[in-house]
């Protein structure tokens, strides 16, 4: 069987794009496409979800083998392959050897995806673009505001919103910053973030364990550079208008390359205030509730039942 130089070089720049996936791009799977080739020594196609403006977009990315100087193809889905130009992505830039080269090129893909979809709402919502709809930022140095299609308000006039509201938020998006990927800043009803938490020893021990056995025991390829680390999608729903209550989903991170894992874990937990509850003071006690409960969806653990949180005296 043949090799190709493209294969250790794709698993640095795949290593380093899965490292900065906060920037709303994950790789699903991946595969060697060519007979000739031999597969244990790497992967040449990628199906990839590229998240932009609300939206998830599900796109192929394949490399040559044998032309492996020249940049991937990208089939897009169906409704979007007459609409983008991928070659306006520029490639003359395109340097496999540089490990940040496929990010980066993937980055200018979602790039060119949102000024699309940008164009698209100027013309069809004129009235909406300078509306302070939700976002995803671009790039977490550069975190401008661009509308989301799926939050265009049905509305011209939007709907009163509770000051309780209001001033959660902005306390959460203060405190969360730096892991803020979505925010409603019109209805102020629920945010997304993409969390790190150091995983406690307890369950380090057991999680260990777990990768040992996959690795040892069933040949599965895990990453052992991962460290005590648990990342997590953390969605926050204001239900109330008086922020009473407030349900976290937390949504566990995708290991593509293993079998047992192949599907996100997740919990759904309410934290209860009482009424004269500080904000400040429930912006830590979600914080805390997130550090806790984020490494359990990475450890071989029970199942367990709906969490609840309760602040208010006994």
């Amino acid at each position: 069987m043949r090799t190709s130089p493209l294969y250790a070089l794709l698993q640095e720049s795949t290593d380093y794009l899965q490292q900065q996936n906060v920037n709303g791009i994950n790789i699903a799977s991946s595969k060697t496409s060519h007979s000739s080739f031999d597969s244990e020594h790497g992967c040449d196609r990628f199906n990839v979800r590229i998240e932009y403006c609300g939206q998830n977009i599900d796109c192929q990315i394949i490399f040559d083998p044998v032309d492996w100087q020249f940049p991937p193809d990208v089939i897009l889905p169906p409704p979007l392959e007459t609409a983008f130009t991928v070659y306006q992505v520029a490639s003359d830039d395109w340097d496999i050897r540089d490990r940040t080269c496929l990010f980066k090129y993937m980055m200018q893909l979602r790039e060119l995806f949102i000024h699309e979809e940008t164009k698209r709402l100027s013309t069809e919502h004129p009235g909406q673009l300078n509306d302070p709809a939700y976002s995803i930022p671009s790039s977490p140095d550069t975190p401008q505001l661009q509308p989301s299609y799926n939050q265009t308000p049905v509305f011209s006039t939007p709907e009163p919103v509770s000051i309780h509201r209001q001033e959660l938020m902005a306390a959460l998006c203060d405190a969360f910053r730096k892991q803020l990927l979505e925010c409603d800043t019109i209805q102020y009803k629920f945010m997304s973030l993409y969390v790190n938490v150091r995983i406690p020893e307890h369950i380090w021990k057991t999680l260990k364990t777990e990768l040992h056995h996959l690795a040892e025991k069933k040949g599965v390829q895990v990453d052992k550079r991962m460290g005590q680390v648990a990342t997590a999608i953390v969605n926050i729903h204001l239900s109330d208008e008086d922020t009473r209550s407030v349900d976290l989903n937390l949504i566990s991170a995708i290991n593509f390359q293993s079998p047992v894992s192949a599907e996100p874990k997740s919990t759904q937990i309410n934290c209860s205030f009482a009424a004269n509850t500080p904000v400040q003071e429930k912006v830590a006690h979600m914080k805390k509730t997130i550090i806790q409960h984020v490494p359990d969806l990475h450890a071989s653990l029970p199942v367990q039942p709906t969490y609840t949180i309760d602040m208010e005296s006994p």
